[in-house]
């Protein structure tokens, strides 16, 4: 199962810089990378440039069941973005969508849910290290609270022998 980063799509803010209600500007410039992209399902990353950076920082994850232009700006999840652009004065939010892709290369058109769970689970733990304050609330609360010395949230202190040996073995 393959999925592909697109993106990232930057999102205009209106002159309160808010997120407007019409985003077809948006939706343009997603077709436009890929025909279907805005109709596929997969997962996404909302974050912000903030002004000198070229790296989008991330504040909030999510996934699609139906498509992504049906979910990426539902209620909720605009109450999240808004909440993490009002952080900063200048910042330039953006999203990046990532789709399954069939063998040929196109979009997947089936059935992902599996797949698309495990994903935004995994881009959760990542965007956590990136960002403690991560907007997202579901599937969130092992990924702060485990804790492996040495290994998972944990202090920095020198990790003892048998940790080191872990660390060794899984790479980490």
């Amino acid at each position: 199962m393959i999925f592909q980063a697109f993106g990232p799509f930057e999102i205009s803010l209106d002159k309160h810089r808010n997120i407007p209600e019409r985003l077809d500007d948006f939706w343009a410039a997603v077709e436009a990378e890929k025909k279907g992209l805005s109709a596929a399902k997969g997962c996404y990353l909302f974050g912000v440039k903030t002004s000198g950076s070229q790296n989008i920082f991330p504040w909030y994850i999510g996934k699609t069941i139906s498509s992504f232009y049906r979910e990426c700006f539902q209620y909720h999840k605009l109450v999240a973005y808004q909440r993490s652009i009002s952080v900063y004065q200048r910042a330039r939010p953006s999203i990046l969508l990532i789709p399954r892709l069939a063998k040929g290369g196109g979009l997947y058109r089936g059935n992902s849910d599996v797949a698309i769970n495990f994903l935004e689970k995994h881009l959760i733990s990542l965007g956590l290290r990136a960002n403690e304050n991560l907007q997202n609330k579901r599937d969130t609360r092992l990924y702060r609270d485990v804790q492996l010395k040495g290994v998972l949230n944990s202090d920095s202190r020198a990790p003892d022998s048998a940790t080191k040996e872990l660390k060794c073995a899984l790479g980490v």
